[in-house]
């Protein structure tokens, strides 16, 4: 598949990489012969670790020698303070996905402060678009949520006012913006708008009512903004949203497979009722 389709890197936009089962979810052995396969290909590393009940997966990854800067983890809820500071100094990378991470219960909270905290390069995710929807607005709501009630729990179980709370609404857009780009490797080429990289832009409208009256637009975007106020999206130079409509052929192409594969999948017998 690399050599068919990823000889040069890229394949039009995607770029290919091995998403793994890592220690939590597999013998250490079948874990050690997975990395080794990634690596020989020269691609990009995804695992999922940290959540409740996995054991300390980056502990087992230190252990066999298997730390890289080539590793992004995902989650990481529930990682020791040795686990977040192997991370930090090995140049791994981690993908926070708050909605996902709380409501499947990974953890307590998502990994936001902790992260950021030890200097690991960090940018939002979603995790599973089957259960946390697909926009990182929301992830930007609530990893600042999350992350403002973990750090101010104890001084609120003690009754007590918190004068102050931690991270900014312009450290969450970061995270989705230039953070998702250097998690990939990617940022000289995307995640903000310099002169020489490739030329994405998202325009929010603001002049909506619920977006029009705060003073800074940055706040406004996140903890106010979601997908049905971006007006325009320009990828590498090409429009793919325009006036507030997905733009192009491939849109109604998209619609037309997604309408043949739920048909298909209406005619399928139900193998319950043949059993």
């Amino acid at each position: 598949m690399r050599d068919e389709y990823f000889a040069t890197g890229v394949n039009g936009r995607p770029r290919m990489g091995m998403g793994l089962r890592g220690p939590a979810f597999t013998s250490a052995e079948r874990n050690r012969a997975d990395l080794a396969f990634a690596r020989e290909l020269g691609l990009p590393i995804s695992i999922h670790v940290g959540m409740a009940g996995t054991g300390h997966p980056v502990d087992d990854l230190d252990r066999d020698g298997l730390l890289g800067p080539d590793i992004n983890y995902i989650h990481g809820n529930m990682l020791s303070e040795q686990e977040f500071g192997l991370v930090a100094t090995s140049g791994g990378s981690m993908s926070i996905t708050p909605t996902t991470d709380m409501l499947m219960q990974f953890g307590t909270f998502p990994a936001t402060g902790p992260t950021l905290a030890h200097g690991i390069t960090a940018g939002l995710g979603v995790d599973t678009i089957r259960s946390a929807g697909t926009d990182l607005f929301s992830e930007m709501r609530l990893g600042i949520a999350g992350e403002r009630s973990r750090v101010n729990a104890s001084a609120l179980a003690r009754g007590e006012q918190v004068p102050s709370v931690p991270l900014h609404q312009r450290d969450m857009l970061g995270l989705a913006t230039r953070g998702g780009a250097r998690v990939l490797g990617l940022e000289n080429q995307i995640g903000s708008l310099t002169p020489g990289k490739q030329a994405d832009v998202t325009i929010i409208d603001m002049r909506s009512p619920h977006l029009d009256s705060f003073g800074d637009p940055v706040a406004a975007a996140v903890l106010g903004a979601g997908p049905a106020d971006v007006e325009t999206v320009v990828i590498g130079g090409e429009i793919v949203k325009f006036e507030g409509a997905l733009f192009g052929d491939h849109v109604r192409r998209a619609h037309e497979l997604m309408r043949q594969a739920r048909e298909r999948l209406r005619r399928f017998p139900d193998r319950r009722a043949a059993a």
